[in-house]
C-alpha cells in the first residue's frame, strides 16, 4: 500500500530525542592517519544505529542561511560546459545534482510507449544501467550492460553503439557537453559524437584489467568542458574535451570498492565526492587538491551522489541524510532516515525543490521531504515492499511534485504535501533515476533493460 505520514506526528517522533552532538568536520590533509593522511571525524563518532528507530536531527553548530537561494552553489544548466537547451544533460540535470526539472511533469500515471533494449537483436545487453540524459532535440540517451542507445522521443532506436562493460552501480548517467559529445563511463571514459561515432576513450590505467578501473560515477562537465569522473582505483580524474588527463587524485590507503558516488560541482570551482571509506571531501577542480574531508558514515562506502543547496552540501549515509557547510565541512545537520529490514545504506541522493526542500529516496521504500534545517516536512511510502527500497535519486518537477522509482518496480509521484497522487508498476526494477524531458514526459529504465516514457499520451 501506498502511504503518506503527516508532518506532525513526525515531527514530534524526531524532536522528543532532540541530541546535540559535537561537530568538528574539518581534516586537514597534511595531517596523519587518513586516505588523505589524517583528520577527524565530523560526527565524533560512527554513528551505527537503526535509523529506524532513531530520532536525532541535529540543531546546526551555527546557523543556516533559511534565506538562501537554493541554487546558489548551482552551475547552470544552460550553457557552461553543458549542451545548450538539453532539458536534462546529466546525472541530476546539473553539476550541482539538484534534480529538478523546470517543466510541470504528469497529473496521471500513464505509460505512452515501451522500448525493450535489454533484448535488442539478441543481443542480450541486459539491464538498463543508468538514468537517461536528453538531448535539446530529444534523443534520450541511455547506458546497458554493453552499449549507448539513442532513443527517439517517440521511441524508436535511432543508434546504438558498444561500449566496454561496466560494473553497473545504476547512479550513473551520461552526460551531454556544450558541442553534443556524449560521454559515458564504464570501463573507460567514452565520448560519441551525436550521430553515435566515437570520438575517443580514455582509460583511467591503461593495460590494467578493466574491471579494476573501471570509471564507476557518472561524468560532471565543467564550464571550460573539463569531464571530472571517479573510478575503481580511487582515483578522481580530470580529461579535457579532447581525451587528455588533466590531473589524478588517488585516495592512498583507501578501501576496494572504489568510488560509487558521482562527483557534483560548485559555481566556485570546487568538487565534492564521497568515497569508499565513508568520507566526503571537497577538492579544487583546478588541479585535484583537498579542501577538507569529512566523515558520513565512517567504514561503509558511499553511493549517494551529494547535491549543493545554499552553502550546503548534502549526502546519504547510513540511515541519515548528512549535511555539511560546504566552505568548511563542519557539520550543518543530520536527519534520520528509515532503514530496511535489511540495510541501512542510501543509494541515492537528495533533489531540491525550488523552495530549497530536500527529498530524499530511502531503503525502505519511503521518501522523506526535509527543509534546509534538517527539519521533516513530509513522507510518503511509494511502494510496496519495504524491503525494496528506492534506489536512485528523485526526480522534482516545476510544481515540486516529487517523482522516486522502487527497486519493486513501482514509480511513484507525490505532491508537495506528501500524498500520493499516483503509482505505476513496471516490468522490474527502476534501475535509473527518472528524468524529465521539455514536455515534461518522464523516461524511465529497467531492470529487465525497457526504456519506458511516462505522460499523458497526445
Amino acid at each position: 500500500m501506498l502511504t503518506s505520514k503527516r508532518p506532525v506526528a513526525r515531527l514530534v517522533a524526531l524532536l522528543l530525542p532532540f541530541a546535540f552532538a559535537a561537530c568538528g568536520g574539518r581534516l586537514d590533509p597534511s595531517a596523519g592517519g587518513d586516505a588523505f593522511g589524517g583528520g577527524t571525524n565530523g560526527s565524533g563518532a560512527n554513528r551505527d544505529g537503526d535509523a529506524g528507530t532513531r530520532a536525532d536531527v541535529q540543531n546546526p553548530p551555527r546557523d543556516v542561511d533559511a534565506s538562501t537561494d537554493a541554487g546558489s552553489l548551482d552551475v547552470t544548466c544552460t550553457g557552461g560546459g553543458l549542451q545548450p537547451g538539453s532539458p536534462w544533460p546529466m546525472l541530476g540535470r546539473c553539476p550541482s545534482h539538484r534534480g529538478r526539472s523546470d517543466e510541470a511533469g504528469p497529473t496521471v500515471g500513464a505509460i505512452r510507449w515501451a522500448l525493450p533494449l535489454g533484448t535488442w537483436n539478441d543481443r542480450g545487453d541486459g539491464p538498463i544501467l543508468s538514468s537517461a540524459a536528453i538531448a535539446a532535440d530529444g534523443t534520450i540517451y541511455v547506458l546497458t550492460r554493453l552499449s549507448l542507445v539513442a532513443a527517439t522521443p517517440d521511441g524508436t532506436v535511432a543508434w546504438r553503439m558498444p561500449v566496454g562493460e561496466g560494473l553497473g552501480q545504476g547512479n550513473t548517467s551520461p552526460a551531454l557537453g556544450a558541442d553534443g559529445t556524449i560521454y559515458v563511463g564504464t570501463d573507460g571514459l567514452y565520448a560519441f559524437a551525436p550521430n553515435g561515432n566515437l570520438r575517443w576513450v580514455h582509460h583511467p590505467q591503461p593495460g590494467a584489467w578493466p574491471s579494476a578501473t573501471a570509471v564507476m560515477t557518472a561524468p560532471v562537465i565543467g564550464n571550460d568542458g573539463t569531464v571530472y569522473v571517479g573510478s575503481r582505483a580511487n582515483d578522481l580524474i580530470a580529461i579535457d574535451a579532447h581525451g587528455r588527463r588533466k590531473w589524478t587524485k588517488n585516495w592512498v590507503g583507501a578501501g576496494q570498492s572504489g568510488f560509487a558516488s558521482s562527483p557534483a560541482l560548485g559555481a566556485d570551482g570546487s568538487l565534492y565526492i564521497g568515497d569508499d571509506r565513508g568520507g566526503l571531501s571537497a577538492l579544487g577542480s583546478a588541479d585535484g587538491s583537498v579542501k577538507w574531508r569529512a566523515d558520513v558514515a565512517p567504514g561503509h562506502a558511499l553511493f549517494s551522489a551529494p547535491t549543493l543547496v545554499g552553502g550546503l552540501v548534502a549526502i546519504g549515509g547510513q540511515g541519515e541524510l548528512v549535511a555539511f557547510h560546504a566552505n568548511d565541512g563542519t557539520v550543518a545537520w543530520r536527519a534520520p532516515v528509515t532503514s530496511s529490514p535489511y540495510t541501512k545504506t542510501i543509494l541515492a541522493g537528495p533533489s531540491v525543490a525550488m523552495d530549497g526542500t530536500l527529498s530524499l529516496g530511502g531503503p525502505a521504500a519511503e521518501v522523506l521531504a526535509v527543509d534546509r534545517r534538517g527539519m521533516p516536512v513530509w513522507s510518503a511510502h511509494v511502494g510496496d515492499d519495504p524491503g525494496r527500497g528506492v534506489m536512485r535519486p528523485t526526480l522534482i518537477d516545476r510544481a515540486g511534485v516529487v517523482y522516486a522509482g522502487t527497486a519493486d518496480g513501482h514509480l511513484a509521484a507525490v505532491d508537495r504535501e506528501g500524498h500520493v497522487m499516483w503509482s505505476l508498476a513496471f516490468d522490474s526494477e527502476i534501475s535509473g533515476a527518472p528524468v524529465m524531458g521539455g514536455d515534461g514526459t518522464i523516461y524511465v529504465g529497467t531492470g529487465k533493460g525497457t526504456l519506458y516514457a511516462i505522460g499523458q499520451k497526445p
